[in-house]
């Protein structure tokens, strides 16, 4: 039980130092946004929130401006 709250909590701080430090975008030109979008339209990530592997591919998703849709692993029903 306290690994348990641990670990959540642990996941929270995570959580929290990402939305405080996340990168900017890069941007691009239209064209090329528009065709890394339709490229990607298919792609999805299964992810865990608090887990800080999936932190820090959100986190590279979001510097990279790709729009990749995001799953949860755990409460997904597909």
């Amino acid at each position: 039980m306290i690994l348990n709250t641990i670990r959540k909590g642990m996941g929270q701080l995570i959580i929290l130092a990402d939305s405080l430090t996340r990168p900017r975008p890069i941007s691009r030109p239209v064209e090329e946004q528009s065709k890394i979008e339709e490229e990607l339209e298919n792609l999805v990530i299964y992810q865990y929130h608090a887990c800080p592997f999936c932190v820090k591919t959100r986190r590279t998703l979001h510097r990279l401006n790709l729009p990749i849709e995001l799953r949860d692993a755990k409460h997904n029903q597909v």
